[in-house]
C-alpha cells in the first residue's frame, strides 16, 4: 500500500540534523532569521498588534515563552500567535515567489516559541528545525496546482509549523506524523480578507503558526492525527487543491526551499515590488517631480491586478489599504523617492498629495504574462508629452538579486527604530551578531533574551 507523501516529508524530518545542511543554506537561514526578527519588531508597533498583545497577556497562563517586544512571557501557542501577527503586520517579511507563501511569518514563530518552552535547544538544533519548517510550507505552496484562492502563506503554514515544533520538541517519526495530521485538521485562510483589506489578513498565518505548536504539543501527548494527509481519499491534494506530490519528494533532504526566499525591500504586498522598483527608478534617473506627471501607467498581470491594481481608497485600515495599492505605493514613490516604513504611516497615506497623485496611476492587465509578480512595466507619461518605460523582470531581493548582508542590516536597523519601545544600539548589535552567529549558540536563550 502506497505511503502518504507526508510520511516521506516526516521520515526526512526525523533524521536530518545540522550537519546535513548545506553551508549556505544555514548561511541563509541566519539571513532570513535576521530579516524576520527585524520586521517582527518593527511589527509590534503595528495596527492590531498592541490590542491582540494586550489580549493575550489577559489570558495568563503558563509563562513558556515571550511575546517579542512586550516583556510578559505566555504559553508558547499564544506567543508563537502574536509573534506571528507582529512579524507579518507590515507585509515587510519574506516571499517565496514561485510558492506564493510568506514562509517564515509562520515557521519561525512557532519553531522560536517552541524552543523557549523547553530546556537546553542549542542555535543548531533551531536552525534545523527552522529550516525543515520553511522547506516543508514552500514545498506545499510549489506542490499546489489551481491557485484558487486559498491565502498560501496560512494554509501551507500549518503544515511547516507543525513540523518546526515537532522537530524542536524532539519527537519521533510516528508522533511528528500525529502532529501534521492534526495540524491538517485546523488549515484555513482564504483571500477575501485580503480583497476587503482586513486586519485579520496579518492573522491568518499566526493562526498557522499557534496551531502548529499547538499540534505538536498534542502529538506529544498521545493525541493522533489523519494520516493520508496530502493523498488520501479526504486529503490535501483532494479538497483544498490538485496537487503533485512529487514535488514534496524531489530532492529532499538535498535541495532546501529556504534557499529560494527573497526579503523584501519594501513593506507592501510583493505584487508592488515591481511597480515601486520601476518608479523609483524612472524617477531618479529623469528627476520626474510629482507636478511633472500627467498620467502612471502599470502593466501586469492579472493575479497581480486582481490584488493591488484596483484604484486606491482608504476604507477601515489605511495602512493595509496602502499596502496593498499599486496606485499608492507608485504615488508614494515618486513623492518620496523612497519607500519605507515610513511611508505607510497614516499621515503620509492620508496626505493629498498622493491621493491625487495615487488617482493618476491605472493598472493595464496583460493576459500574456502567465507569471504571478513579475514581470511588470510602468509607463511615466508627463504635462510635456514626454514619456519614460521600465520594465522590471527580477525583482531586488530575490535569490537572482540577493540583498547583502550590510543591507540586510541596514532593514533591521532601520525596522528596530519603528518598534513599539526604543531597543539601545549597543543591544541591537549585540542581537545582531547573536543570530548571525547563530549555529554557535550552546542555548537559544542567549538570543532569546535581547528580544523583549
Amino acid at each position: 500500500m502506497k505511503t502518504d507523501v507526508a510520511c516521506d516529508v516526516v521520515a526526512n524530518a526525523a533524521k536530518m540534523t545540522f550537519f546535513d545542511l548545506p553551508e549556505s543554506t544555514v548561511r541563509i537561514a541566519k539571513k532570513f532569521i535576521l530579516d524576520s526578527i527585524g520586521v517582527t519588531i518593527a511589527g509590534s508597533a503595528a495596527p492590531g498588534c498592541r490590542e491582540v498583545a494586550s489580549y493575550i497577556k489577559e489570558l495568563g497562563g503558563k509563562q513558556e515563552s515571550i511575546i517579542i517586544m512586550f516583556e510578559k512571557k505566555v504559553p508558547n501557542f499564544h506567543a508563537a500567535f502574536i509573534n506571528s501577527i507582529m512579524c507579518h503586520a507590515l507585509d515587510f517579511d519574506d516571499t517565496h515567489q514561485d510558492a506564493i507563501v510568506h514562509a517564515n511569518a509562520s515557521i519561525l514563530p512557532a519553531t522560536l516559541a517552541t524552543a523557549e518552552s523547553v530546556t537546553g535547544i542549542s542555535g543548531k538544533s533551531f536552525i534545523v528545525a527552522y529550516v525543515l519548517g520553511i522547506d516543508f510550507a514552500c514545498r506545499v505552496g510549489l506542490a499546489t496546482g489551481l491557485k484558487q484562492g486559498w491565502h498560501y502563506s496560512s494554509v501551507c503554514g500549518y503544515f511547516g509549523s507543525a513540523l518546526a515544533a515537532s522537530k524542536v520538541l524532539g519527537l519521533n517519526e510516528k508522533e511528528m506524523l500525529n502532529a501534521v495530521g492534526i495540524a491538517y485538521s485546523q488549515v484555513g485562510g482564504t483571500h477575501q480578507c485580503i480583497v476587503d483589506t482586513a486586519l485579520v489578513k496579518r492573522m491568518q498565518p499566526a493562526f498557522a503558526a499557534k496551531a502548529g505548536v499547538l499540534s505538536a504539543m498534542l502529538a506529544k501527548h498521545g493525541i493522533t492525527g489523519a494520516k493520508g494527509i496530502f493523498e488520501g481519499e479526504f486529503g490535501f491534494f483532494k479538497k483544498y487543491e490538485t496537487g503533485n506530490a512529487d514535488i514534496l519528494r524531489q530532492d529532499l533532504g538535498k535541495i532546501f526551499e529556504i534557499n529560494h526566499l527573497s526579503t523584501k525591500p519594501y513593506p507592501s504586498c510583493h505584487c508592488t515590488h515591481g511597480a515601486i522598483m520601476a518608479t523609483l527608478y524612472l524617477t531618479k534617473k529623469h528627476n520626474i517631480r510629482p507636478d511633472d506627471v500627467q498620467e502612471v501607467k502599470v502593466i501586469t498581470s492579472r493575479y497581480v491586478n486582481g490584488l493591488v491594481g484596483r484604484p486606491f481608497e482608504i476604507r477601515e485600515i489605511p495602512q493595509v489599504d496602502a499596502q496593498f495599492s499599486i496606485p499608492y505605493t507608485v504615488a508614494s514613490a515618486i513623492i518620496q523617492r523612497k519607500f519605507t516604513i515610513a511611508e505607510i504611516q497614516e499621515h503620509r497615506i492620508r496626505d493629498q498629495q498622493v491621493l491625487s497623485l495615487a488617482k493618476k496611476v491605472k493598472c493595464i492587465v496583460d493576459d500574456s504574462i502567465n507569471t504571478f509578480v513579475v514581470p511588470v512595466v510602468v509607463e511615466i507619461n508627463l504635462r510635456n508629452a514626454i514619456s519614460f518605460s521600465k520594465k522590471i523582470e527580477i525583482l531586488k531581493g530575490s535569490p537572482a538579486n540577493p540583498t547583502t548582508e550590510e543591507e540586510d542590516i541596514q532593514k533591521f536597523n532601520e525596522c528596530i527604530n519603528f518598534g513599539i519601545r526604543r531597543i539601545s544600539d549597543e543591544r541591537r548589535d549585540k542581537l545582531v551578531k547573536l543570530i548571525l552567529n547563530l549555529e554557535e549558540l550552546s542555548n537559544i536563550q542567549e538570543m532569546i533574551q535581547y528580544l523583549t
